[in-house]
């Protein structure tokens, strides 16, 4: 009997050393997967940032070029209207030194 003891002793500390063993793999394994799944998710995470940026950097180009051609825009007015303004003054100030000529 102390034999059969011994033997069912030693069965169950095989027995533990291989559950021991197996759980060792299998926590390696659920680490791995989480491991790997949080890089996964790291780079989705990277990639929808950067693509969020450079949408949002289009959009302001966009904004930008839209605003800067307004500005274009009424820049020339503003020349077209100030040429104007000094041909009319021209032609006034011509107006006037020859009306002042003509009266002496």
């Amino acid at each position: 009997m102390t034999s059969d003891t011994i033997d069912k002793v030693r069965e169950a500390e095989l027995a533990a050393d291989k559950a021991e063993k197996d759980a060792q793999v299998q926590a390696d394994q659920i680490v791995a997967g989480a491991e790997n799944e949080a890089a996964t998710l790291r780079a989705d995470l990277v990639k929808k940032s950067r693509e969020a940026a450079e949408s949002a950097g289009k959009k302001a180009q966009e904004k930008t070029d839209v605003l800067l051609e307004e500005a274009r825009k009424e820049a020339e007015q503003s020349i077209e209207e100030l040429r104007s303004s000094v041909a009319a003054g021209r032609e006034k100030a011509v107006k006037a030194i020859i009306e002042d000529l003509t009266k002496n």
